[in-house]
């Protein structure tokens, strides 16, 4: 039977069933495993390991809270002992009774607890492991069962380190995973996790989700997405994808599907999945009240306020809804209704009984309310970098000949006094810089980020099909080409990276081809090490370029913020500070600490600032064309660096403006602009992709940032139709007697002088229009302060 409803069919689309009815049922199915699909972690370990403290973070609670499980340097666990998650009460984390004794038998072991009740065991040490959780991770293989090997209280090594000389974080975690590791080998290598149960967002906890989320089953992933911790951003948007691709399904399940709705039926059929659906939604964004306080006082910042900023938060809070597991439908009926008096427009076809159109809008405005606000008080507890904030002053206009529009002061700087030869030297300069070349090598130690950031610079994110591949092992074995998706003259080099101990600087220029760069880009993500001043040595001796790049700057900055007298540009300074004393002998070069996931910040703009002024004129545009608009700040350079083109697309296109050469004129005119139109649209980042990467970064829609999109020229070039700038004052077209006209050829260097006015009249029009769209979209991504 064919469906009405637009709305419902798209549902039953996206279900992947032929029909309503199987898609209803699918949909029942898949909200009956959101709402009731079961997860048991066992947590199991030596005596003192920190079991207690993970099953308390595990279920977002410190272990002083009401229901935490209890801790102690003694053995508090006798017996399995189960604890709900709050929020998720399927979800059940167990801590399992010590396994330090002599005498220890895992197979006897796994029996006395139960051993099948658990879909997988996380083993605990907060030294090395030992020989019992090596048997007892052999006994839990041979049962078909998964083990992951997390090794706790990594904070309390950090401390007792840090008091030392020469203390680098890095080193300490890689000496213990490498000590954890040396111990399992009979076991394969297994992967270890550090972690700390009272600082979730460092060190390998978020790491941990994404190989439990890969290895369970799909009904188990879900639980484990709604139950675990918001650790990062990243954990927050898994979540928020999860239940943006469970709406259509609640919509469908909750029965509102009548084609005229019936007052009051469509309330009676399971309005109370509505409710239950948000008030997941709730908890797994970890906007609860309890939830809310400790996060509060781990940041010492008052977070609940920030609640009044969502309706449907204040809704769930305020109504009680949170107790909606136990009540009965008459309260689903009466705040589904309250719910949908928030909507604008909902309210009104809610008292009349939800159709599946209604219920879907809901559900969809619903969720980005509470999408908003869990965002927003992330933001405020500065627990992420993604914070964009382009606090950097605007480049001033400098006094330059852009401005001017007389052509005989255009002739002079091309150094010729015939309009036909200065027009074949702006084509030919103008073809210069179209077609100039730039070869950046990157460099570094493997895991430096190198990757990440030729796809920054790029314009692409790194799981962009592309993109440069990244990983924690070492991806580049030798030196890559990666072309610019729009400037395909610019050539990023992701060259090998430089951390073998036996590293020889000068055989490894030789091998990576070093004559093809025009600089040498030097990344470290912890301290330069004895390898990058060898290399920077050698490329000096060669007379190139090369630059040094702190990478991972974001990554710095989430670590320390959670300390008490955090101060950002202090610990800047501080890297910075460091990086410098290990660089001494290379003569104290400039360090530029980047940030390849937010270019917005730090010194990618120092960074692009320094090689314009390094590089010669033509390499200088195709940097400046090539780099991604991140800032208002870039904005304004790449538009400072097209008004000083404007003149040169003027005057090839004037040169046509003789009356024996009309036709000529009308196809050089419109080619010259139509191709200065094009660089400025990929320049100013306005096409499809680079609009798809600022989509992701801000988490604006695309069709939000195209709407901003006004300029005629602008949309013209995108939806490539011919490029018709708007001009004023134009002369109407002469006939052929007009042109023949004697007259008229000596008037030839006046009517060129007009028409390089003109073009170079439309030309800045055009290119002030799409600064203004760039600078409207850049305002909606959040990017313009």
């Amino acid at each position: 039977m064919e469906i009405q409803d637009p709305a419902v069919a798209e549902a039953v689309k996206e279900s992947g069933e032929s029909t309503l009815e199987k898609a209803k049922a699918k949909a029942k199915a898949s909200f009956e495993q959101l709402m009731n699909v079961s997860l048991d972690i066992a947590v199991t370990g030596k005596t003192g390991s920190g079991k207690s403290s993970f099953v308390n973070a595990l279920r977002n609670l410190t272990d002083d809270d009401e229901g935490a499980a209890p801790t102690g340097v003694t053995e508090t666990t006798k017996e399995p002992d189960m604890y709900e998650h709050p929020g998720m009460p399927n979800v059940k984390i167990w801590d399992l009774p010590g396994i330090g004794s002599p005498n220890f038998k895992a197979n006897q072991y796994l029996k006395d607890v139960k051993f099948k009740t658990y879909d997988f065991f996380i083993i605990l040490t907060s030294e090395r492991f030992t020989e019992n959780d090596i048997m007892l991770a052999k006994e839990i293989k041979k049962l078909k069962k998964s083990f992951y090997f997390v090794r706790s209280k990594i904070d309390n090594d950090i401390s007792s380190q840090q008091r030392r000389k020469g203390f680098d974080e890095q080193k300490v975690l890689h000496a213990i995973r490498e000590n954890c590791q040396k111990n399992l080998k009979d076991l394969g290598d297994p992967r270890v996790f550090l972690i700390s149960s009272f600082e979730v967002e460092n060190y390998d906890f978020e790491d941990l989700q994404k190989t439990l989320e890969e290895e369970l089953p799909d009904h188990k992933r879900s639980a484990l997405l709604q139950a675990w911790p918001v650790c990062s951003a990243e954990s927050l948007e898994r979540k928020i994808k999860m239940f943006k691709g469970l709406i259509w399904a609640v919509s469908l399940a909750s029965g509102g599907i009548a084609v005229v709705p019936v007052p009051g039926l469509s309330a009676a059929c399971d309005t109370t999945m509505i409710v239950a659906f948000f008030v997941r939604c709730y908890f797994a964004f970890g906007l609860d009240e309890a939830s809310l306080t400790r996060l509060s006082k781990k940041v010492n910042k008052p977070l609940m306020k920030l609640m009044s900023t969502s309706k449907f938060a204040l809704a769930i809070k305020e109504k009680a809804l949170v107790r909606l597991q136990v009540s009965g439908a008459v309260i689903g009926i009466s705040t589904v209704e309250y719910l949908s008096s928030l909507v604008p427009g909902v309210g009104s076809f809610a008292a009349a009984g939800l159709s599946f159109g209604t219920t879907f809008f809901l559900l969809r405005e619903g969720l980005n309310d509470l999408v908003k606000v869990a965002r927003k008080i992330r933001k405020e507890a500065a627990l992420d970098n993604l914070c964009r904030s382009d606090e950097m002053d605007a480049v001033a206009m400098p006094e330059d000949s852009s401005s001017e529009t007389d052509l005989s002061s255009a002739l002079q700087r091309l150094g010729e006094s015939d309009l036909s030869a200065a027009a074949i030297k702006a084509k030919e300069q103008l073809d210069g810089f179209e077609n100039v070349t730039l070869n950046i090598a990157v460099t570094g130690k493997a895991g430096a980020g190198k990757s990440s950031f030729i796809n920054a610079f790029r314009g692409l994110c790194d799981e962009d099909a592309d993109a440069a591949p990244t990983g924690l092992t070492t991806t580049t074995t030798q030196a890559t080409v990666y072309v610019h998706p729009t400037k395909t003259n610019v050539r990023l080099w992701d060259l090998p990276g430089i951390g073998a101990p036996s590293f020889n600087a000068n055989k490894y220029l030789k091998e990576v081809k070093f004559d093809i760069y025009d600089f040498f880009i030097i990344i470290a993500s912890e301290r330069f090490s004895e390898n990058d001043l060898c290399l920077a040595k050698e490329i000096q001796k060669h007379q190139k370029r090369f630059y040094f790049v702190r990478s991972k700057i974001d990554n710095d900055i989430r670590s320390m913020e959670q300390n008490r007298n955090f101060n950002e540009e202090m610990l800047l300074r501080s890297v910075r500070k460091d990086c410098y004393r290990y660089l001494k002998e290379a003569g104290n070069p400039k360090v530029f600490l980047i940030s390849s996931f937010d270019l917005g910040k730090y010194d990618f703009l120092d960074l692009v600032n320094t090689l314009e002024v390094e590089l010669p004129e033509l390499k200088r545009f195709a940097l400046v064309q090539s780099v991604p608009v991140s800032s208002p700040a870039l904005l304004e350079k790449k538009k400072e660096m097209l008004e000083k083109l404007m003149w040169l697309a003027a005057v090839a296109s004037a040169a046509g403006a003789f009356p024996s050469l009309e036709v000529l004129s009308l196809v050089i005119d419109k080619a010259v602009l139509s191709a200065f139109l094009l660089c400025c649209h990929y320049t100013l980042g306005l096409d499809g992709k680079s609009l798809e990467k600022l989509s992701k970064i801000s988490n604006t829609p695309v069709p939000k940032l195209i709407s901003a999109i006004k300029s005629p020229v602008a949309l013209a070039v995108a939806s490539g139709l011919s490029v018709r700038p708007r001009m004023t004052n134009t002369k109407a077209l002469k006939s052929l007697d007009d042109l023949l006209d004697i007259k008229l050829i000596l008037q030839g260097v006046r009517n060129a002088a007009e028409a390089f006015q003109t073009t170079h009249k439309v030309l800045k029009g055009a290119l002030d229009e799409m600064v203004e769209d760039v600078k409207e979209v850049l305002k909606v991504s959040g990017l313009d302060e």
